[in-house]
């Protein structure tokens, strides 16, 4: 779904004919508008899980783990880190996203 382009609907529009932007979302992104103004936009649940999977989850700076604060330290005072210690932040980083629900 992610290549097609979205359709434009009012949320008033979106009321009254639901079925027909429910069944239209299944195969592109309804953006819903407010006063004119874009406001929401309604997916297919399975375009929602993949965005969801995709987007990596974030956490607090006071969460930060500390091997993430010692690069970090690193990086500001203008160490490098090699590219193995480059591989294996990102992929902790990714695992961590992937084991952390919103």
């Amino acid at each position: 779904m992610a290549a097609a382009d979205p359709a434009t609907t009012s949320a008033g529009e979106l009321v009254r004919q639901l079925a027909h932007y429910s069944d239209l979302a299944l195969t592109r992104p309804v953006i819903v508008t407010r006063n004119r103004r874009p406001r929401t936009v309604l997916l297919s649940v399975e375009e929602y899980e993949r965005l969801k999977q995709r987007d990596p989850q974030a956490f607090l700076a006071a969460d930060t783990p500390e091997q993430f604060l010692t690069e970090i330290e690193k990086l500001a005072s203008g160490q490098v880190m090699t590219g193995r210690q480059a591989k294996f932040t990102a992929e902790t980083l990714r695992r961590r996203g992937a084991s952390h629900g919103p």
